[in-house]
């Protein structure tokens, strides 16, 4: 039986504005890896043949990855030579700052305080304007022209 593999785009990557749509879907692929061995193993080319594009391109999708810290790599390079031996790629489980990414509590003194205060204010209104046979009265106008007089230019 061969293992399924799925993908993982959490929203703060999805949604993210910076990023290409295809380094969204690498990222997905960067996940599904990392379910087998707890880190991504696949080389560029690999993803560049996967996702039909160049080499640099992939590069360019993992190196925006990288910063804006949703990923995170590590190299072995060979000892003698400085040749890359293995690249690890790791998804990045920081969680999200409370402070900082988190939706704006409904329940927040201010906003309640400030509530109050409106619905009271628009309560007093209605009840103050409410109309009775005492404190109705109509608009009158001695002509339908407009005053102008305090738009005199002082010429």
């Amino acid at each position: 039986m061969e293992k399924s593999y799925y993908a993982i785009i959490p929203a703060t990557v999805r949604y993210d504005t910076d990023l290409p749509p295809n380094a969204k879907l690498l990222y997905g692929e960067i996940t599904a890896l990392c379910n087998h061995k707890g880190y991504c193993w696949a080389n560029n080319q690999y993803f560049a043949d996967l996702y039909n594009v160049d080499k640099l391109t992939v590069s360019r999708w993992i190196s925006k990855l990288k910063r804006k810290n949703y990923i995170k790599t590590n190299i072995k390079y060979h000892s003698l030579t400085g040749e890359i031996m293995a690249r690890h790629i790791y998804i990045n489980d920081t969680p999200i700052d409370e402070k900082v990414n988190t939706p704006i509590d409904e329940k927040v003194k201010d906003n309640n305080t400030e509530t109050e205060y409106y619905k009271r204010l628009a309560q007093a209104r209605k009840e103050e304007y409410e109309p009775t046979a005492t404190n109705i009265q109509r608009p009158t106008r001695k002509n339908n022209r407009t005053s102008l007089s305090h738009y005199k230019s002082s010429k």
